[in-house]
């Protein structure tokens, strides 16, 4: 799974580890992708979010210096769910 993936990886860095939580059926599906783009879309409360902020601390991790662009319609949507 790569949460643990992403503790094994800030570990080799002398990072400090984080938490990520238990993921549900589609965020693992997400997780696992191997494709270059991936889109997960779905109703309110599907876990989008956390997972895209999970996907993103990972591609940091694994890809130092990676540029990770997270939208939202308006800023404080943004402010109020990914900042």
């Amino acid at each position: 799974m790569p949460g643990k993936q992403v503790m094994a990886a800030a570990k080799k860095t002398n990072s400090a580890c984080i938490k990520l939580g238990k993921l549900n059926e589609k965020q693992e599906q997400f997780m696992r992708s191997t494709k270059r783009y991936v889109c997960y879309g779905g109703a309110r409360g599907g876990g989008k979010s956390h997972v895209m902020r999970i996907m993103a601390i990972y591609g940091a991790i694994q890809y130092p210096g990676i540029k990770i662009l997270m939208i939202r319609r308006q800023y404080p949507e943004l402010e109020g769910n990914l900042i």
